[in-house]
């Protein structure tokens, strides 16, 4: 029996569309608290907006994820959806640092920031559905974990730039910032299109939805909302650790090769998630992170023994999300690839700011 293998090419062009995002993500976490200050906004109108910006992407993920659905059906491609949703998304991206030329605290420019911010989050929010559903196409289901690792590697190993370039990326100024998120966007589109050719059409499109299994749409859920809940106040515990073991200066470096090692362990557990079973992966994944999660939670009061330093001081603000095997399951539909992924992510971007 021959074993279907990855389509590597198309993985590729996903994984650059999911890097692309959280570089954008970084970027405009690192900015959006100067460029609302620039205006005359609190600092922080940030959390706020980035609330906002969670609870519509809970509705619009499902939405065009459903309308992907459809144009797959009647044109064999998810690609104008990702068209859309990327063109918008750099167009706005772009416009984002121009507000702060154009206007001033006391100009009427200053209210389109909160405004195009959200719709900036939301037209973000439009092709990641359709873009992770083209990952079941790319792989077997068998070769799925693998697959899906790769996109784990990728998106933990551009999101670990935060530790070490905030400084670099502040001094080469926003508009040039942004212009390379915008950029990168295009670019990875434009990749995962070549790498992305049309399927046929369904000759008889189906007039009613496949049966869902709610169950496992409210596990997928609510292990979402499960992971991103312990990952909230475990941040808060790693980087303050790292801070006292290895000291102010040196803890962003930690931190970074914390990020990096763990980015690295994707592959490997995404290759065991194969051989073992996805479901026995993710559980025993899951029960290691809940002890790593209470081994980092406990770390510091070892230190603090011998520590005459207040934790407060050592706080640091900006730590990075634990390292967690994340083996996607196999979905047939864009619609309800969203919801669980949204509050895995709304986890990871409360911490950026």
């Amino acid at each position: 029996m021959i074993q279907a293998r990855i389509g590597w090419r198309r993985v590729g062009g996903i994984t650059a569309v999911q890097a692309a995002i959280t570089l954008c993500w970084v970027i405009y976490a690192f900015y959006l608290p100067e460029l609302l200050v620039d205006l005359g906004y609190r600092r922080e109108l940030a959390i706020i907006l980035l609330n906002l910006e969670n609870l519509l992407e809970v509705a619009i993920e499902p939405l065009f994820g459903g309308l992907s659905d459809r144009t797959q059906s009647q044109l064999g491609t998810r690609l104008p959806w990702i068209g859309l949703g990327v063109v918008l998304s750099a167009a706005l991206l772009l416009f984002l640092p121009f507000l702060t030329w154009l206007g001033s605290p006391s100009s009427a420019w200053r209210w389109l920031l909160p405004v195009l911010a959200v719709a900036w989050a939301a037209a973000m929010a439009i092709f990641r559905s359709p873009t992770l559903v083209l990952l079941g196409r790319a792989a077997p289901t068998p070769q799925l974990p693998l697959a899906a690792a790769a996109l784990t590697l990728v998106e933990q190993l551009v999101g670990a730039l935060r530790f070490t370039a905030y400084t670099f990326i502040l001094s080469l100024g926003p508009l040039f910032t942004f212009a390379i998120g915008s950029l990168a966007l295009l670019v990875a589109a434009a990749v995962l299109r070549v790498v992305t050719p049309p399927d046929p059409p369904d000759p008889e499109p189906r007039r009613s939805l496949p049966t869902l299994n709610w169950r496992a749409v409210v596990l997928f859920v609510g292990t979402g909302i499960a992971l991103a809940t312990a990952l909230r106040f475990s941040l808060a515990a790693l980087g303050q650790t790292a801070a006292q073991w290895l000291g102010d200066e040196r803890a962003g470096l930690g931190l970074l090769v914390f990020s990096t090692l763990a980015a690295l362990c994707a592959l490997p557990a995404g290759k065991l998630a194969t051989r073992t079973g996805n479901t026995r992966a993710m559980a025993a994944g899951a029960v290691a992170t809940g002890l790593l999660i209470l081994a980092v939670c406990f770390a510091p009061s070892l230190r603090l023994a011998r520590s005459p330093t207040p934790p407060s001081v050592r706080f640091q603000p900006h730590s990075e999300w634990c390292g967690a095997l994340r083996a996607r399951p196999s979905t047939a539909r864009a619609r309800w690839t969203g919801p669980g992924s949204v509050f895995w992510r709304f986890g990871r971007r409360f911490q950026l700011f």
